[in-house]
């Protein structure tokens, strides 16, 4: 496959998804999946660059047949819900803002190992009345969108989520809320629909994951085999990769400086990454 990833757009049909789930393939999405390492603004820009992309593909499947620019808003999820960058990829395409709301949700984990949500931030006002939800957001166990679907106002027929990245299992969740609620969803996976066995982490590398054969491919070469297969999250805590970029740099040091790569690509890759990652810290920790 060629550096230059041209856009691909594929309805996934899989049982347990929503009806109308796809991957999509983009430049800017290969490329963050290939940079797990990077944090800040160099995050950001990528996100914001997929959430462009991400809309068009949603333009182009048919997810806004049927709606009015007044009957759309967009619910973000805090703490990393408002970095995405959809308000300036939806500017750039109408010439104005979306009313959002916002939801503040952290992640609890349980005694079983499972997670539940406690909402902290409501400021749903801007979605009374709406009808038609866009949202960005990173999904592993799903818990968080039981927590969401809670403030949905009654008037909310469709909700169109983008994921720069996501697992099967918190799919699923999505799909069973959104028929319980009587609202049309669609979901657009980044790159892939990956599976967690932990409810966090979501590897490249998983028996159940969904992955074109081109898009491994590609993450293959960028890797080399033994560091794709080994990488135990292709995204982290996208809240601490937006807001506290040195605490990302030391975890992926913490991390990855330990492995025993016996491959000499896999090798000089995770070099590159290790090397790259002391900079960015080192840039982190410079007097302002």
């Amino acid at each position: 496959m060629p550096v230059n990833m041209q856009n691909s757009l594929a309805k996934i049909n899989s049982e347990g998804l929503l009806e109308d789930s796809y991957i999509f393939v983009s430049e800017s999405g290969i490329k963050l999946l290939k940079n797990i390492h990077i944090a800040g603004m160099r995050f950001r820009n990528l996100n914001e660059r997929l959430s462009e992309s991400f809309l068009d593909a949603a333009i182009v499947s048919g997810a806004f047949s049927g709606t009015s620019m007044p009957e759309l808003a967009e619910l973000c999820v805090l703490r990393s819900g408002i970095y995405y960058g959809i308000d300036r990829a939806f500017m750039k395409y109408a010439g104005y803002s979306l009313p959002v709301a916002h939801i503040g949700a952290t992640r609890v984990q349980q005694g079983s190992g499972g997670f539940e949500t406690e909402v902290y931030f409501r400021k749903t006002d801007a979605i009374m009345g709406k009808k038609h939800l866009l949202t960005s957001e990173i999904i592993a166990s799903g818990s968080t969108f039981k927590a969401v679907f809670e403030t949905l106002p009654r008037s909310i027929e469709k909700w169109t989520v983008f994921s720069a990245a996501s697992a099967y299992n918190g799919l699923s969740i999505l799909s069973r809320l959104a028929m319980a609620h009587g609202v049309r969803a669609s979901f657009f996976a980044n790159c892939f629909i990956g599976y967690t066995d932990n409810g966090t982490d979501i590897p490249f590398f998983h028996k159940s994951a969904i992955m074109p054969a081109y898009v491994e491919e590609s993450l293959r070469r960028s890797y080399g085999n033994e560091l794709f297969e080994a990488i135990p999250c292709c995204i982290g805590d996208g809240g601490r990769r937006f807001c506290y970029p040195e605490k990302h740099y030391r975890e992926i040091l913490d991390v990855y400086s330990g492995m025993n790569l016996k491959e000499k690509k896999s090798r000089l890759r995770l070099e590159k990454i290790l090397r790259e990652t002391e900079g960015f810290l080192k840039e982190c920790e410079k007097g302002i």
